[in-house]
């Protein structure tokens, strides 16, 4: 039986909001992968979160039954330069508590599903080192371009989702 999980939908754009309590939450028991591709990505992890949230257009913080964060999940906003959108997600290590399936594959399924439908084209890049994040993305649709991102000297695989008739 797949474990239960709660789902509350955060306003990116309110500025009355502080994301400081959750940043310190989840980098409390943060994946040390997602530590660390955060951090090759930019000098200032906290930063780099807070700028995520506020320039997505939706976000979504997953917690278990006992209130844990187990992941946030975002899609940037509209980029007038660009179509699509990017998607990101940063999770803890209570997800490898019996979340894998209910929340990573039916629930990111589902949300992908939707956001490929309405939008047409998802993106963004994962870490050369990342093989479990790499495979993840593929199971739920990601193709890989040949050519990679450098940022802070590492190497990123840039991945894209289409929707439709590709």
């Amino acid at each position: 039986m797949d474990k239960r999980f709660t789902v509350e939908k955060l306003d990116p754009s309110d500025d009355k909001v502080s994301f400081v309590e959750l940043i310190l939450e989840l980098k409390k028991n943060m994946r040390e992968r997602d530590l660390i591709d955060l951090g090759d990505t930019c000098d200032d992890v906290d930063w780099a979160f807070i700028v995520s949230i506020r320039l997505s257009e939706e976000v979504y913080v997953y917690r278990n039954e006992d209130g844990n964060v187990l992941c946030v999940v975002g899609k940037s906003m509209e980029d007038k330069g660009s179509i699509g959108r990017a998607v990101w997600m940063v999770g803890t290590n209570y997800i490898n508590d019996g979340y894998v399936r209910p929340l990573l594959i039916k629930e990111a399924r589902r949300l992908i599903g939707e956001w490929v439908k309405k939008h047409g084209l998802l993106y963004n890049c994962v870490h050369e080192d990342n093989v479990k994040s790499i495979r993840y993305m593929t199971m739920l649709g990601a193709k890989w371009l040949p050519e990679m991102t450098e940022r802070n000297g590492k190497k990123f695989y840039n991945f894209y989702i289409v929707g439709g008739d590709e």
